[in-house]
């Protein structure tokens, strides 16, 4: 200290700025896990709603008898029976998720390449870089808990079974919280 300031003596970076970069990092790698999940729950339930019981038997050992050859998943509805995928709110479902999970991951991978840059010339984020990180995992991860829970509101009991990956939403929950509350980062 010198003259009542903070005199930094060695060339190896504060602690503060150390452990400031690891959170922003972590803001980042949560965001993009995030949007990662979702886009895999939705992949998974896209391959079952699009599921052709023929061509799935055959990866199935002993349940071929079960299914029905070359019938699409089907779902009830007065007076018909229209394949999962005919659903109109589900098509409109998946259309705005890959819409949204696209733009989400553009504005990351935009904002993981400028701290990345920042990060390899050992200089300090802009206050306009770091509130761009802050935004990103906030909007990750709120985006992808809103469409998940959507999601699993249209397809009703295939988010009961074991295995859809519906079982492991509490993850965007530990997202909420990871690397900065969102509720205080959007204060």
């Amino acid at each position: 200290i010198q003259d009542d300031k903070y005199v930094q003596t060695t060339s190896e970076r504060m602690r503060l700025e150390v452990i400031g970069q690891r959170l922003l990092t972590g803001r980042v790698a949560v965001a993009q896990a995030a949007v990662r999940f979702g886009k895999l729950l939705f992949a998974n339930t896209r391959a079952y709603r699009d599921m052709v019981f023929g061509s799935a038997a055959a990866s199935v050992d002993g349940l071929a008898e079960f299914w029905e050859r070359s019938e699409a998943k089907k779902c009830w509805a007065p007076g018909a029976e229209p394949a999962l995928s005919e659903i109109p709110q589900l098509q409109a479902l998946f259309r705005e998720a890959g819409a949204k999970f696209e733009r989400l991951d553009q504005f990351l991978g935009l904002v993981q390449s400028h701290l990345s840059a920042d990060l390899q010339q050992n200089a300090i984020p802009s206050n306009k870089l770091v509130q761009a990180i802050a935004v990103g995992k906030v909007r990750a991860v709120e985006t992808s808990i809103a469409l998940c829970f959507r999601l699993k509101q249209e397809v009703g009991s295939y988010a009961l079974m074991g295995d859809t990956g519906f079982e492991h939403t509490d993850f965007l929950q530990c997202c909420k919280f990871a690397e900065g509350d969102s509720r205080i980062l959007m204060q």
